[in-house]
């Protein structure tokens, strides 16, 4: 497994968090570490989103919803690949 978070506030700087507008389209760039794994085909990768890693991070005060826009011209996840 290989986890890759961020907390929404911190999106565009860790040192001036910004709070996230409810309701309110938002971009995130989430890294990962790379990993020396080749994906063969018909392999599939998971992506979980969620509101909070509680073993991780703090969490926050309120209830957290996170909804994915998915379809054409929404969510995007892209998987550099390395040349062989």
């Amino acid at each position: 497994m290989n986890d890759g978070f961020l907390r929404a506030s911190h999106r565009e700087s860790h040192t001036s968090p910004t709070p996230v507008t409810a309701g309110e389209p938002t971009a995130f760039e989430v890294g990962i570490r790379p990993v020396h794994h080749r994906f063969a085909a018909g392999h599939r990768i998971g992506v979980r989103v969620s509101g909070g890693a509680a073993d991780v991070l703090t969490p926050d005060a309120s209830p957290v919803d996170v909804t994915v826009s998915t379809g054409p011209g929404t969510s995007t996840l892209i998987i550099p690949a390395v040349p062989e």
